[in-house]
C-alpha cells in the first residue's frame, strides 16, 4: 500500500508540474492589412522587350505615301505612380532601340526613340491595370526624325 500511495503521489506531483511548465497560448492580433504596405506609390527603373509595329504617312506627295515595318525592340524605362485608393496615376520616360526595316524604302531603319508618357489605372490587390499615352521621338539612320504617338 505504501507503494501504491508512492507511485500515486509521485504522478500528482509530475502531472502538476507538467502543467504549470505548459506556455501561456498568445494570440496574434487580428488586424487587416496595412493597404499602404502593398501600394502603388513611388518611383520605378525597368527593362522592356516587345515587338513593334511602324506606319508612317508622307503627306508631301500626291497621293500620301505609305509604308511600315516591325520588328523586336529592347529599351528602359522610369517613371512615378501615385495610388488615390484603387486609382494609380504617373508619368514615364522610356528610351528604345529600335531595329525596324521601312518595307518600301528599306534601306532607312528607324533607330531609337525616347519616349515621354502619362499613365493611368487601376489597382486591384497586388495586381496593376494601367493603359499609357504619350509622345514619341523616333530617329533613324539617314538623318530623319519625327514625333509619333504612343499609346
Amino acid at each position: 500500500m505504501r507503494i501504491f500511495t508512492a507511485v500515486l503521489a509521485a504522478a500528482l506531483l509530475q502531472g502538476s508540474v507538467a502543467l504549470a511548465a505548459d506556455p501561456e497560448i498568445i494570440e496574434a492580433p487580428k488586424t487587416d492589412i496595412d493597404p499602404a504596405r502593398f501600394g502603388w506609390s513611388g518611383g520605378y527603373v525597368g527593362l522592356s522587350a516587345g515587338y513593334a509595329w511602324l506606319r508612317d504617312v508622307d503627306r508631301q506627295f500626291t497621293p500620301p505615301l505609305y509604308d511600315r515595318g516591325d520588328d523586336w525592340i529592347f529599351g528602359a524605362h522610369l517613371g512615378y505612380l501615385h495610388g488615390f485608393g484603387n486609382f494609380v496615376a504617373g508619368a514615364e520616360v522610356e528610351a528604345t532601340r529600335l531595329d525596324i526595316n521601312y518595307e518600301l524604302f528599306n534601306f532607312i531603319k528607324v533607330t531609337d526613340a525616347v519616349a515621354v508618357k502619362a499613365r493611368a489605372g487601376a489597382a486591384w490587390n497586388r495586381f496593376l491595370f494601367t493603359g499609357h499615352l504619350g509622345a514619341a521621338h523616333v530617329n533613324t539612320n539617314v538623318g530623319l526624325e519625327d514625333w509619333g504617338w504612343v499609346y
